[in-house]
């Protein structure tokens, strides 16, 4: 996710990461060995996971401009998923503003 921050944040990518550690500081620790450019919010309840429909993780969602889901993701495959992520991501960036 950082890699894709990093490139295409000048275009108008924003991501936002959910984490469900039940203990913040677990997500502390995380966040201190895995240093990350991005916003990164804490769902312990698990309250956005219920209510999204979630039934894996990790789970990402690419919402184009105008707010709608438009690819969904669970799983994570180290050599497929980020060509998918950046098909998907330029695939979005070159639709107009809304």
């Amino acid at each position: 996710m950082e890699e894709l921050q990093k490139k295409y944040a000048p275009e108008g990518l924003t991501i936002i990461a959910v984490s469900v550690d039940e203990k913040a500081e677990n997500m502390q620790r995380f966040l201190k060995s895995t240093k990350v450019s991005f916003t990164v919010v804490r769902d312990a309840q698990r309250k956005l996971v219920a209510a999204a429909d979630i039934h894996g993780m990790p789970t990402s969602f690419l919402i184009d401009r105008s707010g709608k889901i438009r690819f969904l993701h669970t799983g994570f495959d180290r050599d497929q998923t980020p060509r998918q992520y950046n098909k998907e991501i330029e695939e979005l960036l070159k639709e107009p503003k809304p």
